[in-house]
């Protein structure tokens, strides 16, 4: 599937106070190594009706982050995923301390930090349509708010729509 159109959707500059697109949309279709990285098995996203994913540095005075969406052959796939990341936060990230924090302007979303070698993260992740967004940030501690306020932002553009009717890897 041709799905790298997607990067137009990705998180754009003024959505996210501090941060703002830099450097190539990334693509990657290898859903045994995003599971990998997620502490999911591979089966999850598999069986979820994994397409793709594409994604895009930030950079921010605080530090950087990365927005990325990953597409599903449907909408319920997208929220097998998100929930599979969701209730195994915890487990996946024991090592890291994760603390979850509210999204109350994006339905769905839950945020949480944590610490990997000393670096602060923070993550929000969400579903609009047959995606999983998720905005994410590197930095001080000083989190939450930032990444809320793009999340809203992105989540305001979106409106419950990827991928947008057109593109070509639409499910």
């Amino acid at each position: 599937n041709d799905f790298e159109e997607l990067g137009g959707l990705l998180l754009a500059s003024g959505e996210e106070p501090g941060y703002r697109p830099v450097g190539p949309v990334k693509t990657d279709t290898d859903y045994a190594g995003i599971a990998a990285e997620d502490n999911l098995s591979a089966d999850v996203l598999h069986d979820a009706g994994f397409v793709g994913l594409v994604s895009r540095e930030l950079n921010g005075r605080a530090g950087v982050g990365v927005t990325s969406i990953v597409l599903f052959r449907s909408a319920q796939g997208a929220a097998t995923y998100a929930g599979a990341l969701n209730t195994g936060l915890e487990a996946n990230l024991a090592g890291a301390g994760p603390r979850r924090f509210d999204v109350p302007d994006v339905p769905g979303a839950f945020g949480y930090t944590a610490t990997f070698d000393g670096q602060h993260v923070g993550n929000v992740v969400w579903v609009e349509g047959s995606c999983v967004l998720t905005v994410g940030n590197q930095s001080d501690g000083a989190l939450p708010p930032a990444l809320n306020t793009g999340a809203q932002r992105w989540h305001d553009r979106m409106n419950g729509m990827c991928p947008v009717p057109g593109i070509t890897g639409s499910p």
